[in-house]
């Protein structure tokens, strides 16, 4: 690329060089124009606008780029999406299921946030930021739910409440930068209804591999009906009354990105790390939440696009991983095993000319960290079927 640069650049300098015919001419060149911004050339990879790549690529490269005229950047958003299926830990196909029971996760998402750009430098510019999450998950139980349905209870939900507050501080150049950020967890809690069947060691191995519905006996101790040793153990199950609409952990996060365009072409990318945090165990489950420790969250992108006049078109493929937990816990997929899903996120942009604002709309959708677009392979992990995030943003092009 170096190479082409000073090619063109000699190329140039012999076109404009003086000519045979031009040796006989006087010029006066105090009257000559200077070079300024405004009647600049543009080089071959500058854009027609003056523009930096935006803040974390994950959450923002559908909105296009960011105009540096405009310090203070403003979006919003809405998001559903729904899931129908799970990768099991082999990769295959398998059933979502909630509390034993098969049937479709629906999620919605409502994003604002905002960002400006404090320090502005001739090789960087330095920023903060905040985006504010809004969600509700719902779980549509299927043609034959389980017995911890059959109490006419129907289909679950969750608030559509605040699940997230995630602050961040970036640096950035004219084509990559690096930032660093908090979310804070804001999510509702599951709450449990009654206690409807129990998981049963029925041969004493320890493992609690029968389904049976529990009673409670005269001394008010709630015990399986089926016939089993007295020491056998067993574990209760909750008939949830109502879904979280999030982990329940803060979670640190620091990633760096990329953004090179051109008048016509772009090509981004990046990676964000998520350290989860802490959180207190809920008793009313069977595994315990405080011993959650190291699953933390990868993720990585790669994307492009072309434009074409105010028209923007573009893909971005990611791989999101976690470890030593499945992406997506309590639907199906197997706790205390790693887990990954590839997906990929068509999106289109239409940004006026006259005016640093876009309208968008991609395939994907916000999980909690991360997002989901069409599916193209995973394990442990939820598999996305159909979803769509459309928004405005302000200060972008």
């Amino acid at each position: 690329m170096l190479n082409v640069a000073l090619v063109g650049l000699l190329a140039g300098s012999l076109v404009v060089g003086p000519t045979d015919g031009d040796k006989d001419k006087k010029k006066d060149t105090a009257n000559d124009s200077p070079r300024t911004e405004a009647n600049a050339v543009p080089g071959v990879f500058e854009t027609a606008h003056a523009a930096q790549s935006p803040e974390t690529i994950q959450d923002t490269y559908a909105f296009g780029r960011s105009v540096t005229a405009s310090p203070i950047k403003f979006w919003a958003s809405y998001a559903w999406g729904e899931s129908e299926s799970i990768w099991d830990v082999t990769g295959d196909e398998g059933e979502l299921a909630v509390a034993t029971s098969n049937g479709d996760i629906v999620t919605q998402r409502v994003n604002v946030g905002a960002q400006i750009d404090f320090l502005n430098l001739p090789i960087a510019r330095i920023g903060a930021g905040a985006n504010l999450t809004v969600a509700k998950n719902e779980f549509q139980a299927g043609e034959n739910p389980s017995s911890l349905f059959s109490n006419g209870v129907g289909d679950l939900e969750s608030d559509f409440g605040l699940q997230g507050l995630k602050v961040y501080g970036e640096a950035r150049g004219p084509v990559a930068g690096v930032h660093a950020g908090y979310v804070f967890d804001f999510g509702s809690e599951r709450e449990d209804g009654e206690q409807a069947r129990a998981l049963v060691d029925v041969d004493g191995n320890g493992t609690l591999d029968v389904e049976l519905p529990l009673s409670i006996n005269a001394t008010g101790t709630v015990r399986p009906t089926a016939s089993v040793a007295g020491d056998a153990s067993f574990q209760p199950l909750l008939l949830p009354s109502t879904l979280s609409n999030s982990d329940g952990r803060d979670a640190i996060n620091i990633g760096a990105d990329f953004d090179y365009p051109s008048e016509r072409f772009r090509l981004f990318g990046g990676i964000d790390y998520y350290m989860l945090q802490g959180i207190d165990d809920n008793e009313a489950t069977a595994f315990d939440e405080s011993s959650l420790d190291g699953d933390d969250i990868w993720n990585f992108m790669f994307g492009g696009g072309v434009r074409f006049n105010i028209f923007e078109i573009g893909a971005a493929a990611q791989i999101q991983t976690r470890h030593s937990n499945p992406v997506v816990e309590n639907i199906g997929t197997t706790a205390g095993i790693g887990g990954h899903a590839g997906t990929i996120a068509p999106y289109v942009r239409i940004s006026p000319p006259s005016i640093p604002a876009s309208l968008f709309v991609k395939g994907a959708v916000q999980e909690e960290y991360t997002e989901f677009g069409y599916a193209i392979g995973g394990a442990n992990s939820p598999k996305p079927s159909i979803g769509f995030t459309a928004g405005l943003t302000f200060g972008f092009q």
